[in-house]
């Protein structure tokens, strides 16, 4: 039973990095997606 339940911890932990490591990913996204959609507002894209 403590191996059991030291394995259901472990999986949760490694749940609990996985969704942080989501929500980083997530962020990263929305930063990137506000990047580019920064030099469309104003007008300046440099190249087009």
């Amino acid at each position: 039973m403590i191996k059991y339940s030291l394995l259901k911890q472990n999986r949760k932990s490694v749940q609990n990095s996985f969704t942080s490591g989501e929500e980083l990913n997530q962020k990263r996204l929305k930063l990137h997606q506000s990047f580019l959609s920064i030099p469309h507002r104003s007008g300046k894209i440099d190249g087009t």
